[in-house]
């Protein structure tokens, strides 16, 4: 790894399983550089310019969300819609419209869910596109109770920008960090951010409910082992950005069900340097963030990476950050394994402990795991 770190134009991905697809249709599909990677951090994303090709399309996949021109290909674009209504689709259609009164007829006649005008402004566009698809869980998310609730839209609002931030610009909105950190201390500690995090079980955005439930269990240990208030934001922290480096790898490597090359597994070990480069080149962000960021795949006995350190070497919270992320993978869907329960987790990781984990903390851990769902 080397160089200056530049805005990913080419993104990857973070690892999402069972990762729902999205349809753009549209003649300008391969201007939208700035929108694209993003849509593709969370989706697999289907692109066409054909409107026969569109209409098939929506009709044999179950789309998450249709993204569609008004003008396609010499059809037009409400026409298209009304065509992938009556062949029986029912995804949900965000319309690049030229003419914001058709738009409007057209959202009233239900032919789309809503609008963008063009030419659109990427933050504008991504606001209708986030709406769009979350409203669905939105609508879960309401019937609970008002402090879960407001865990859940507002951290993940917040996680969404960090990202966004992070692909277009290459750095990271320190205030949207410290946002998530400070809800999610106080939720572990109001005692219902497990409660919360039952509801994001299959969610879509499965990064960012990946970042909360990791950040959750790094708040609780961190109190478990009387870290101080201030090294308790820190861990939490960590839980959002340890894995952000991961964006540096393709998709198809975070994906596979089959072992890695060498070659591989060698981009997959650059990671927890990038997430380090990444929170030192964003202002605001505490740098105490960036050293168990970059540390939390070390192990004592110096079998770890990046930079196989042993023992004394290691920091007290990158020791920490490495059992709950551990876990943490353990417990949750991967591509190349099912989820563990809490305790078959702890089974799988206690030949670790005193040889690769640090013992003191592992035994911690394991005392408080039982109480957190």
């Amino acid at each position: 790894m080397g160089g200056v770190i530049q805005p990913l134009n080419e993104m990857t991905g973070l690892n999402v399983p069972d990762r729902k697809k999205i349809l753009v249709a549209s003649p300008a599909a391969g201007d939208m550089g700035d929108v694209i990677p993003v849509m593709d951090l969370y989706y697999d994303v289907d692109l066409t310019d054909d409107a026969f090709q569109a209409i098939g399309w929506a009709v044999e996949r179950a789309y998450h969300m249709i993204v569609l021109d008004d003008h396609l290909s010499g059809s037009d674009g409400y026409v298209i819609a009304q065509k992938m209504q009556d062949q029986g689709s029912r995804s949900p259609i965000l319309m690049l419209a030229e003419e914001e009164s058709q738009a409007q007829a057209g959202r009233n006649e239900g032919l789309c869910r809503d609008y963008v005008q063009k030419p659109f402004d990427q933050y504008g566009f991504l606001e209708k596109f986030w709406h769009i698809c979350d409203h669905a869980a939105e609508q879960e998310w309401d019937e609970l109770p008002d402090t879960h609730s407001e865990l859940l839209k507002s951290t993940r609002e917040h996680y969404r920008w960090i990202t966004d931030d992070l692909i277009r610009h290459g750095r990271m909105d320190g205030e949207a960090i410290d946002a998530c950190t400070g809800q999610v201390v106080t939720a572990v500690e109001a005692g219902i951010a497990f409660e919360a995090l039952k509801k994001l079980s299959g969610y879509h955005e499965s990064t960012y409910a990946h970042s909360l439930h990791t950040a959750a269990l790094m708040t609780v240990f961190g109190n478990q082992i009387g870290l101080s208030s201030d090294d308790v934001e820190v861990i939490t922290a960590v839980g959002f950005l340890h894995d952000v480096g991961k964006i540096r790898v393709p998709r198809a490597i975070l994906d596979k069900k089959e072992p890695l090359t060498a070659g591989e597994w060698e981009r997959i070990r650059e990671h927890p340097e990038w997430s380090g480069h990444y929170i030192r080149e964003s202002e605001n962000v505490n740098n105490l963030i960036a050293m168990p960021a970059e540390r939390h795949h070390e192990r004592l006995d110096g079998s770890g990476y990046p930079l196989a350190l042993a023992g004394g070497q290691i920091d007290d919270l990158s020791l920490a950050v490495a059992i709950v992320d551990i876990f943490a993978a353990l417990t949750e869907d991967k591509p190349y394994h099912t989820a563990m329960s809490l305790f078959d987790a702890l089974e799988e990781m206690r030949p670790m402990r005193g040889h690769q984990l640090e013992s003191g903390f592992f035994d911690r851990f394991e005392e408080v795991v039982p109480e957190l769902y």
